[in-house]
């Protein structure tokens, strides 16, 4: 009987280098599609628990545009705004959520773990780690940090520019937390709730409060098409979240991961 003939070394060398080449060039498209997959189930997760949380405080305290709480329609500053939006959240939002979330009023991104600021699509700076916001984390590790729009009488149908409104709730839901990118439209998506009847989480995209004098009295949102959503997400990333909405809760071939 003959000999068995066995690999030569330079034939194990040249296998496991083509293994390698092949190696390389699908495992980053096999780890972006584990983060895109990752990403948008805690993004739907986050959205539906926010989503509920509200639905639950307008059926206990009533639509939106009759909520009431410190500081609203006084003398505008940004302390007191933020001081407003907290008196909100606290009200509003805070009581139906479920055990195990953390709050904190007034930190900075640095103090809540983040080493970069939070940026847009395009690179430019959205969110600064020196500035102070309230961030709450949820027990998935998610953080949501809150903002407010229609401050100051946001300019619209009054002329009174020093009096405190909040026309909206800002929601800048962070999937993964401090950890990289912190870039919107791969692990940072951006929501609205605004103060009026009727009203419910939206993912943001283009929009307009109606005003009666100086009181909101309702919005109509304004986007017309997914090219327009998909345009923003890929050069600034504002509307990604409503892209991804609009195409049924899926990170499709042509999204501008």
């Amino acid at each position: 009987a003959g000999m068995k003939k066995g690999f030569t070394l330079a034939e194990v060398l040249i296998t496991l280098g083509i293994i390698g080449i092949v190696a390389s060039m699908t495992l980053p498209a096999i780890v972006q599609k584990y983060d895109e997959q990752a990403n948008l189930v805690r993004l739907k997760r986050t959205f539906n628990v926010l989503s509920n949380a509200l639905v639950a405080a307008r059926a206990e305290n009533g639509d939106p545009n009759n909520w009431t709480f410190e500081g609203a329609e006084e003398e505008y500053n940004p302390d007191a705004a933020r001081n407003t939006l907290d008196t909100c959240i606290n009200k509003y939002i805070l009581p139906y959520l479920a055990k195990g979330y953390t709050f904190r009023h007034l930190t900075t991104l640095s103090d809540a773990g983040y080493k970069t600021s939070i940026y847009k699509a395009n690179g430019t700076e959205y969110k600064k780690l020196n500035n102070q916001y309230s961030i709450l984390r949820l027990n998935d590790g998610t953080h949501v940090i809150f903002g407010y729009s229609g401050h100051a009488g946001s300019g619209i149908g009054s002329s009174d520019k020093d009096t405190l409104y909040l026309g909206a709730i800002s929601f800048v839901i962070d999937v993964n937390g401090p950890k990289l990118p912190n870039r919107l439209g791969k692990d940072i998506f951006l929501c609205k709730f605004p103060l009026l009847g009727n009203a419910s989480l939206i993912f943001d995209q283009r929009f307009e409060f109606r005003y009666e004098g100086s009181t909101f009295n309702g919005y109509r949102i304004l986007t017309e098409s997914r090219d327009e959503l998909f345009e923003n997400c890929k050069t600034v990333g504002e509307y990604c979240g409503a892209l991804i909405q609009y195409d049924s809760w899926q990170i499709k071939d042509d999204y501008p991961w």
